[in-house]
């Protein structure tokens, strides 16, 4: 999904700002997505969109973006995703995650996006694909995941 498929304002009566705002301040908890610089840009029923301003400390030994960038982009994406179709009181954590490289990112400068989107919501998982695109628009990766979704009482690690 591109960034300007996502509604701006939310739409009345779907997936409105107090969402927005409550998935914000959960993930503003989160001292690792924090330290990445991870950014949340847009959010709708089943739908997340990521920013990831590229810093030096993004780089790998080689000076090009570290993989490991790319799957905290593409996970943290994904599963944000499939937060959104959470039931009350439901943690989601991941399962499974694959990830396809497809173009290199050689400067830390500019930035990356990330639109993970829910393909298919069970009773308690999820499959969410997401892209990652360069501040060009050309896809640099793709991942799949399954996510679990787990209530309170079953001690779900929140991963």
């Amino acid at each position: 999904m591109k960034p300007e498929e996502f509604p701006s304002p939310p739409k009345e009566g779907g997936f409105g700002a107090d969402d927005f705002a409550r998935i914000k301040a959960l993930l503003e908890e989160s001292a690792f997505v924090a330290h990445c610089g991870l950014v949340l840009e847009a959010l709708d029923e089943g739908r997340c969109q990521l920013k990831l301003p590229l810093e030096a400390f993004h780089a790998n030994a080689y000076g090009n973006l570290h993989g490991g960038a790319v799957a905290t982009l593409v996970d943290t994406a994904s599963g944000v995703a499939a937060w959104t179709m959470a039931a009350p009181g439901e943690k989601v954590s991941t399962v499974e995650l694959k990830i396809n490289f497809i173009a290199g990112v050689g400067a830390m400068e500019g930035e990356l996006r990330a639109v993970g989107v829910v393909l298919h919501r069970g009773r308690t998982t999820s499959v969410v694909e997401a892209d990652v695109t360069d501040a060009e628009g050309r896809r640099v990766a793709r991942g799949l995941g399954t996510f679990f979704y787990a209530s309170k009482r079953q001690g779900a690690s929140g991963g």
